[in-house]
């Protein structure tokens, strides 16, 4: 009995050393697939390249993200979700949310990788290019406007237009005859400073670029005498001159602005009066050095026949276009470039017309920079006499190459207009007014792939003056003109 005991109490120890033994871990624990579950550009880790957040369209491990094809691809920052512990890689480069810049030109695989690094996931990123639509942004009617220019911005990537108010229109207001600044802050136009800032505006001519601060600066011709262009920039919340008056040994017929890095600010004009040291239609500039004032005859031809300038502020040199008047040398209105750089002036094309031409149109001339690259859109009759096409030419690389052949529109008015804009991506745009026969404003880009102009798409069908083209950073398109009525109208293509 007492056996039997013994035994009982030894099989009763025995199990329950069996039931307090630790389980054994035989399984591994599963590590959750690796996944990417949201994708995005945010405005605000790509400043200047998109105006408004863009979320990413996720199909399986495809996305696809819609910019306008206007935009400039080629460093984008992406903001991104994954699993918890995931890796993300572009080829062998770890990648942080919100931080790290790709080139989306092609589309992008993005390796996501588990927390063990035990399985991996490919998400191949496409940006889909979208064509935009030219739509009436906003009018500006509140006073009536004689003449106008337009510029984006290139710190705010906001559109400014400077305008001459009517001087005709009765009753007149105290601002006529002056020149008002307004800029389109993306609901409706605002006034930079006061209305009607500057003195009495001689002719209709004016120009407005940027510091690198994004100040605005304006030219324009003063009505008094003979005196020159005169320069204002807008600072601590007014316009003001800057410096002392130019001089008033140039008579400005023309007027052009760019302002450099620094404190310097070039002003080209072309000279009306024969009463003065440079001569009549004089390409003379004027160069102001933080604290005056200094002039220069840039072309001191015998007779400085000077019809048409056009001006552009580059990355780092300013480029000036010229049409001379007349024959100079045997060439019949002949075309210059001339670039400004490290102090000193450059001619990147002399006294030009293109083989077979009888001359270069004298009302169409304009000129862009863009990423180093320099484009000129100019009028010839080359291919058949008498018989006017757009000719747009790129400067790169100490070279002239043509953009496609010549777009066909036939320009036969001088009341034309052709302006020239680069997008953001590189690619060349002109909008165009036809005043002889549809009164209607065109938009033509070249196509990469096929090397010519695509055909024209309608903006706008009523009479205008005045025609401005615009892109900002982000590859929104920006057209401006005055119609009819003296109103400032404002399109946007995005």
């Amino acid at each position: 009995m007492k056996q039997n005991f013994i035994l009982a109490t030894i099989f009763a120890l025995m199990a329950l050393a069996v039931a307090c033994k630790p389980e054994s871990k035989n399984e591994t624990p599963v590590v959750p697939p690796p996944s990417m579950t949201s994708f995005k550009f945010e405005v605000s880790r790509n400043p200047g390249i998109i105006m408004s957040d863009v979320e990413g369209q996720i199909n399986g491990q495809e996305i696809s993200v819609a910019l306008p094809k206007t935009a400039d691809v080629t460093a984008l920052v992406a903001t991104f979700e994954v699993g918890e512990k995931n890796v993300v890689k572009v080829g062998s480069k770890v990648q942080e949310s919100g931080i790290t810049v790709n080139d989306f030109t092609v589309p992008v695989d993005y390796i996501v990788s588990n927390s063990d690094g035990t399985k991996n996931a490919i998400y191949s990123v496409k940006v889909n290019r979208v064509a935009g639509e030219w739509k009436l942004l906003a009018t500006y009617s509140d006073l009536k406007v004689k003449s106008s220019v337009m510029k984006v911005n290139p710190v705010d990537g906001l559109p400014y237009i400077a305008f001459k108010e009517n001087d005709i229109t009765k009753p007149l207001t105290n601002s006529a005859g002056k020149m008002t600044v307004l800029k389109f802050g993306g609901e409706s136009f605002s006034v930079v400073g006061t209305v009607g800032f500057s003195e009495i505006m001689g002719n209709s001519d004016m120009d407005i670029d940027f510091d690198d601060a994004g100040s605005p600066l304006v030219t324009y011709k003063l009505k008094t005498g003979t005196k020159p262009g005169t320069v204002m920039k807008f600072e601590g919340g007014s316009w003001k001159s800057l410096g002392a008056e130019t001089g008033s040994d140039v008579a400005a017929v023309q007027v052009k602005v760019a302002a450099l890095s620094g404190k310097q600010v070039l002003m080209a004009q072309i000279n009306s009066s024969k009463n003065n040291p440079y001569g009549r239609n004089a390409f003379v500039v004027s160069s102001y050095n933080g604290t005056q004032w200094a002039h220069a005859n840039i072309l001191p031809l015998e007779k400085n026949p000077m019809s048409k300038i056009a001006m552009c502020n580059g990355k780092d040199a300013v480029y000036a276009a010229l049409i001379y008047r007349g024959t100079v040398g045997g060439v019949k209105y002949g075309h210059e470039v001339l670039q400004y750089k490290d102090g000193s002036w450059s001619s990147l094309r002399k006294n030009y017309l293109h083989e077979g031409a009888v001359q270069t149109g004298i009302a169409i001339l304009d000129i862009v920079a863009s990423d180093g690259n320099v484009f000129l859109i100019t009028a010839d009759d080359a291919e058949v006499n008498g018989e006017f096409h757009f000719r747009v030419e790129k400067y790169a690389s100490g070279a002239w190459t043509a953009v496609g052949t010549p777009i066909p529109y036939v320009h036969g008015e001088t009341h034309d207009i052709a302006r020239i804009a680069v997008a953001p991506d590189g690619t060349p745009y002109v909008a165009y007014y036809d005043f002889k026969n549809t009164k209607a404003v065109y938009v033509t880009e070249f196509d990469k792939d096929t090397k010519q102009w695509s055909d024209a798409v309608t903006v706008a069908q009523e009479s205008i003056t005045d025609l401005c083209f615009n892109f900002s950073k982000a590859g929104i398109g920006y057209i401006s003109f005055i119609d009819a009525n003296g109103a400032e109208k404002l399109y946007v293509c995005k």
